[in-house]
């Protein structure tokens, strides 16, 4: 059973590698490119992002399915077997949620240098994390 877990991270933690990349080129294109008016305020902030650019709204379609994925990648860590890929896996979850909270408030709070600081911080403790989880995954694995 932990190999097949181990190969479900694997393939998990790959994927959310990729989501992390596309997912920081999208708010890379936003932050430089998208204007925002200062201050939304909660609901009026995402129906505004959601009605004014093309971008913001694919970065936050993304950040939930890295969400879900992320979490989904968690367990099958937790259940991996191997200590290290399983803090790494809720390692990613915790960080991505944090990256997540802080581009809600990066959105609602005027576009502000700290959340936006913060969330890519976040953003480079998951690839960090979910990277750690992949070699320790590797490495675990007994070989074929």
């Amino acid at each position: 059973m932990p190999n097949r877990m181990l190969e479900r991270f694997r393939a998990g933690a790959t994927g959310i590698l990729v989501l992390l990349l596309a997912q920081f080129a999208l708010g890379m294109i936003a932050n430089l490119y998208v204007e925002f008016p200062s201050p939304l305020a909660g609901g009026d902030a995402f129906a505004w992002a959601f009605g004014h650019s093309l971008v913001v709204p694919v970065h936050v379609l993304l950040a939930a399915l890295l969400l879900a994925a992320s979490l989904v990648t968690a367990e099958v860590a937790a259940w991996s077997g191997v200590p290290t890929v399983a803090r790494s896996g809720v390692a990613g979850l915790l960080l991505v949620l944090v990256a997540a909270v802080c581009g809600i408030w990066f959105l609602t709070d005027g576009q502000g240098n700290a959340s936006s600081l913060l969330m890519a911080f976040a953003f480079m403790g998951a690839f960090v994390a979910y990277a750690a989880g992949l070699h320790a995954a590797r490495s675990a694995a007994p070989s074929h």
